[in-house]
């Protein structure tokens, strides 16, 4: 089954490229708490960091909004994010970029990864920064640790394939 995938986006990497540009359109990384005080000096500790990657190493600056409210991002960026998507021309790469797209919710943060500007453990952090602030807050639930642990597993497996292939 795996295989199928694989030849499939080796065939049509488009749809592919399209679904992480897509993520890019509306990235987890955008969209910061205005409080409390603890969980904004997170998002930005985790979150700054991979914008300031795509700032240099993409030249692709985005808009960041306070709350879900969407907030439209330049065509430029979004795509600077399309060329560096374009750019993990073997197909387990592109798939395991979009694998780590999907699981963490930003593009930006498996771009990084994919390129080595993080690893596969400041990846997933970054990426579950929300979830980290309310488990430190609210303790654990079994149920969606397992969930949680599931998911972590199939991106850490995308970062070792993104790592290898580097």
């Amino acid at each position: 089954l795996a295989n199928l995938a694989i030849d499939a986006i080796a065939a049509a990497p488009q749809p592919v490229i399209d679904e992480i540009v897509q993520y890019a359109a509306s990235d987890l990384v955008f969209y910061r708490a205005g409080e409390p005080e603890g969980l904004v000096a997170l998002q930005n500790d985790r979150w700054n960091p991979v914008l300031d990657w795509a700032a240099s190493k993409l030249n692709a600056r985005f808009a960041l909004a306070e709350g879900i409210v969407h907030v439209r991002q330049p065509d430029q960026s979004l795509a600077a994010v399309r060329e560096a998507a374009e750019k993990l021309s073997r197909p387990f790469a592109l798939g395991a970029a979009a694998s780590a797209t999907n699981i963490g919710g930003s593009a930006l943060i498996a771009l990084a990864l994919a390129n080595g500007a993080l690893s596969g453990d400041e990846a997933w952090n970054a990426a579950h920064v929300d979830e980290q602030w309310s488990i430190s807050q609210w303790g654990e639930d079994d149920e969606a640790q397992r969930r949680l642990a599931a998911r972590h597993a199939e991106f850490s497996a995308a970062a070792t394939m993104l790592s290898l292939l580097r």
